[in-house]
């Protein structure tokens, strides 16, 4: 038996090599600080059709294939690790490849499977990351969090203790053999986000000792937590036969590449996971120039024109967002000819002439004048049923279903692995951008068309998986020919907000939500899912709130991506400043939050707390949602013996809130018989 050893200065892998059993990760955490575990899960499971478990269960573990997997070869440097393993029985090879980046706990990983066999196989699951964390024996001090995120109520943890009923303790010495069961998270459909967070956190109680993980795909995932060979584990794979029907045939010499699966971990419990993750994510994104400048965009949308957009309306919005400090004027769904709040036209992008009687051409000439970016809402994906794509492209460039094409709120779904559909949006893109100078572009998708498309695949969620794979590709070919055009991720909010598209994409909308006071917990949790800097949190005041509501609606975005909305020209001149404030504190502090880590001094915010507070760096932000004063004490680092300075971010010199140290926590008094908000900067003094 050997030991590979690899990792960076933040973590340490060994993967115990044996010729009598599959490669496994014998051991995972900080370096000095990894454990040994009893036993392991393989590093990579393949079941086919042909050949599924070794011993029947329920979890993505002990495949046949997976058991017989013997080592070929390996090959390491700083940033990567690939392993190469074989099955002598049916030919099947895999490739497990890891990368990490300096500085960043933890590692990505995928494998690629290949058929040297004789024979065609149909795969039917092929795990991208399985990693054993935990002795069974610390059942009883762990914790699993997870987060629910369905539309308007988005980024909702729960944990809960694993041993009271998620991971019972069996006696598996009695019985002589592993549980068969597992704790399973499933995202099905083509809302990668619409349900669940394709991510989790589990913690040792005690020790502080935590992991965390994500699967990237932007459609269908699954993670499982499970009991095997005496510890507790995760497995992360992309769509499942049995879950979001995918399957593929491999012919002799074909391969399948598994989407990607990251896992990392830290010592400083849910915040220290959490913040580990923030530091992975930041190193998995495409370089960008927005990155770095982080402009705040003000949107049409939201609480505002929403789909009625006019010359006439947008003119005294465009000065208007200028004068508070706006860096890009994004006009949102119905700038194009459509009729109503139809959307049997979407997809022909052509300007509506009735809407703009000067043309868009004007309108985008006066956002320039203010010194803004122009933006253009799109949905690329699909296409209204009544448009000329519609008619004019061939059958097989839509997801179809056993010959039927798929039709859902007057949309049809495009299918990118068609050269005429990219060839199309191509071609729109490149011509907005040379026709009015764009350079932003928020990119919707209002539906989710479940398994997929059985055109041009095995399975339908192998035409589902292609046609994610080639969005990524078409991002990717817009941002190599428009280096500096920003693209805004947007799925009804927060519907498709995976690591898949992030990874490409500067800016993800949050959330749909249109009442501030709901989108309190939104904005605060948002940093669990997406980094801060790329979590666009809406902030929209308007004119007939009070002053400490509109404060309380801006701060939603002061610690993340300050993402404006609102009827900033019929605002007075007074409530204008106000929201200049916010966005001048906003500027002030924004690469600064692009640099540091979220952290939540009250715990991850619930539904309807109401207190809530999020940190990022020395900056904070605490919401008090009640309609009467109160107060509360915020624990904060460093240790007590250290004196802390409090200065006021946003707003400044209000009345209302009073704040004191007391050595080791932050006291907070809100005197305000309304909702409210304050925004801080907490550093040693």
């Amino acid at each position: 038996m050997t030991s590979i050893e690899w990792g960076n200065d933040r973590f340490a892998l060994a993967i115990e090599v044996d010729d009598d059993a599959p490669p496994r990760i014998a051991a995972f955490g900080p370096p000095g600080g990894t454990a040994e575990l009893a036993g392991s899960v393989g590093l990579v499971e393949v079941f086919h059709a042909a050949d599924g478990h070794g011993r029947t269960n329920l979890a993505w573990q002990t495949s046949a294939v997976g058991e017989r997997m013997r080592i070929v070869s390996h090959e390491q440097s700083a940033d990567r690790l690939r392993l190469t393993i074989r099955d002598p029985k049916s030919g099947l090879e895999a490739d497990w490849v890891a990368t990490t980046w300096p500085g960043v706990p933890g590692f990505r990983a995928h494998s690629i499977v290949r058929n040297g066999g004789s024979g065609p196989v149909r795969l039917e699951v092929v795990t991208s990351l399985a990693v054993s964390l935990f002795a069974a024996a610390d059942r009883d001090d762990l914790e699993l969090h997870w987060a629910r995120n369905e539309w308007l109520a988005e980024y909702r943890w729960t944990g809960e203790p694993i041993a009271q009923r998620l991971l019972m303790d069996i006696d598996v010495p009695l019985h002589g053999q592993d549980p068969r069961g597992r704790i399973a998270f499933v995202g099905r459909g083509t809302w990668s986000t619409g349900e669940l967070l394709p991510q989790g956190v589990l913690r040792h109680r005690d020790r502080g000792r935590s992991f965390a993980w994500q699967v990237e795909s932007s459609g269908a995932w699954s993670w499982e937590l499970t009991e095997r060979l005496g510890s507790v584990g995760v497995t992360l794979t992309g769509p499942t036969d049995h879950d979001s029907s995918w399957s593929t045939v491999l012919r002799p010499g074909e391969s399948f590449e598994t989407v990607p699966a990251a896992v990392v971990v830290s010592d400083d419990g849910l915040d220290g996971a959490l913040g580990a993750l923030t530091e992975y994510r930041r190193a998995l994104r495409r370089p960008h120039p927005a990155n770095t400048m982080l402009p705040i965009v003000y949107n049409t949308w939201m609480n505002t024109v929403g789909p009625h957009v006019t010359e006439e309306t947008l003119l005294p919005l465009i000065d208007a967002a200028a004068e508070v400090g706006a860096d890009v004027f994004c006009i949102d769904a119905g700038w194009y000819d459509n009729q109503g709040d139809r959307h049997d036209n979407l997809g022909e992008w052509h300007e509506s002439r009735d809407r703009f009687p000067n043309g868009l051409g004007s309108v985008i000439a006066q956002i320039r004048a203010n010194g803004m970016i122009p933006g253009l809402w799109l949905e690329p994906e699909v296409t209204g049923v009544d448009t000329l794509p519609a008619r004019d492209l061939p059958d097989d460039a839509f997801f179809a279903r056993g010959g039927f094409r798929l039709r859902d709120w007057g949309r049809y779904h495009l299918d990118l692995r068609h050269s005429s559909v990219r060839a199309s949006l191509d071609a729109t893109v490149d011509d907005l951008i040379a026709r009015f100078g764009i350079g932003y572009a928020k990119l919707d998708y209002n539906v989710d068309f479940g398994s997929g498309t059985d055109v041009a695949a095995t399975s339908l969620g192998e035409g589902a998986l292609g046609h994610q794979r080639a969005l990524h590709e078409w991002l990717g070919g817009i941002l190599d020919r428009h280096p500096e055009f920003i693209v805004e991720s947007c799925s009804s909010g927060a519907m498709r907000a995976d690591y898949g598209m992030l990874r490409l994409s500067q800016l993800q909308s949050t959330s749909d939500q249109q009442s501030e006071l709901h989108s309190v917990p939104i904005a605060a949790a948002s940093p669990s899912a997406i980094v801060p800097e790329q979590a666009a949190n809406w902030g929209y005041p308007q004119p007939e709130m009070s002053d400490e509501r509109i404060v309380l609606a801006l701060s939603n975005g002061i610690l993340t991506r300050l993402y404006l909305s609102g009827w900033l020209d019929r605002m007075t001149s007074a409530q204008r400043r106000l929201v200049a404030e916010a966005v001048a504190a906003h500027r002030a502090v924004r690469s600064e939050v692009a640099d540091a880590i979220p952290r939540w001094p009250l715990g991850l915010p619930g539904w309807t707390d109401e207190w809530i507070a999020l940190a990022v760096g020395e900056l904070l932000t605490v919401w008090h949602r009640g309609d009467s004063g109160g107060g509360i004490e915020l624990p904060w680092p460093p240790a007590e013996d250290h004196d802390v300075v409090v200065e006021e971010v946003f707003p400044i010199a209000r009345d209302g809130w009073e704040h004191s140290w007391n050595g080791g926590a932050l006291r907070i008094t809100s005197r305000l018989a309304e909702p409210s908000a304050r925004t801080f900067r907490l550093r040693q003094g």
